[in-house]
């Protein structure tokens, strides 16, 4: 639990807005920093009209195509954020995802055995598994219609959760043992096994059904550049064209200034090109050397526990630029744990 902290109102203008918070017992820490590292989403980059809109959209698309019309208490904004507040949910894949599973546990035990059994033929018959096929034989065989989505709320699933180990690994396996405990309790364990196979898991591109809608609203006609084939579906030209940069030239400049042109890095979970799109010029105030692009890394074979909150990014970045007190921008629960997790290893930091 975090507990409640007294901020200050600063006028200078670090971002777009003009004005920061500032903790007050972070002030003294500002003057020790001898480095500053960035988050990109929420920090660098607004990403509401893309990665938030993509969460909605895959969801909305999925079920459509399933002939459900409402699922409003799916896609609440409470929903994610409660999710979000988890700090295991830096992957908005990850949120679509598992929505799209809450979302099958909200449909009564009539439709909910009738998807699980269209889904289970469509398979049976050797049906292409291209996603975009998969999806048309399952929806051929059921049309729900119009039913209403009625999920169990984040927190009422979370507050059955019994993690037993800490970490994202961890944290991951209960709540799908969660889910599918629901499932089971309803009597609808073997459908809900087949709904999940068929949503597919996160970083199956052309395979799993929620990473691939996903990833073809967001990135549009880019995605092959990005994920090697696709599209699979025509969801338009993308959302990542709706990323604005969110801090200015001038601050990075100044702070340059401050702290040295070699001491501001990127810790992100994106790959490099996908930042570059909308960073673009701006990236040549920051050490290349000591930037980290969590998504490249995992592709060079790198676990994906690196991914936040564990605190590999600070720490390599902090040894790269030989720094071991520096400032962390960012914007999530994610990035607190990350913070807080890195100053085990010895990197003082304050978000």
């Amino acid at each position: 639990m975090i507990g409640v902290r007294k901020y200050i109102k600063l006028p200078v203008p670090i971002s777009v807005d003009s004005e920061v918070l500032v903790a007050e017992k972070s002030l003294g820490w500002l003057s020790l920093a001898e480095g500053v590292v960035f988050d990109c989403d929420g920090v660098l980059v607004d990403s509401r009209e893309s990665y938030g809109r993509a969460v909605v959209e895959s969801v909305r698309f999925i079920f459509n195509r399933l002939g459900i019309r409402d699922y409003s208490p799916l896609v609440d904004q409470g929903q994610v954020d409660d999710l979000k507040a988890t700090g295991h949910f830096n992957n908005s894949v990850d949120i679509a995802r598992i929505l799209l599973l809450l979302g099958f546990l909200g449909l009564p035990e009539k439709e909910g055995r009738l998807l699980g059994e269209a889904i289970r033929a469509a398979r049976s018959e050797g049906q292409d598994r291209e996603p975009s096929r998969i999806l048309e034989s399952v929806a051929s065989r059921v049309q729900l219609g119009g039913v209403e989505v009625r999920p169990p709320s984040v927190a009422s699933v979370l507050s059955r959760m019994r993690v037993k180990e800490p970490g994202y690994v961890a944290f991951r396996r209960s709540l799908e043992e969660t889910l599918r405990g629901l499932a089971i309790e309803r009597g609808l364990g073997s459908d809900y096994s087949a709904y999940a196979e068929f949503i597919g898991e996160t970083g199956s591109y052309g395979v799993g059904l929620a990473e691939t809608v996903f990833s073809d609203i967001y990135y549009g006609p880019l995605v092959s550049e990005f994920k090697g084939s696709g599209p699979y579906f025509n969801l338009g030209g993308g959302l990542y064209t709706k990323e604005t940069r969110s801090i200015r030239e001038e601050t990075l400049r100044r702070l340059s200034e401050i702290y040295g042109a070699e001491k501001l890095a990127v810790v992100t979970g994106r790959n490099r090109r996908l930042a570059m799109l909308t960073i673009g010029g701006l990236y040549k105030h920051f050490n290349d050397r000591a930037s980290v692009f969590i998504a490249d890394e995992i592709m060079g074979g790198a676990p994906p526990t690196i991914q936040k909150p564990s605190p590999y990014g600070i720490i390599k970045s902090a040894s790269d630029m030989g720094v071991p007190t520096l400032i962390y921008v960012g914007d999530s629960a994610e990035d607190i744990a990350m913070a807080q997790n890195a100053s085990e290893f010895g990197i003082r930091n304050t978000l």
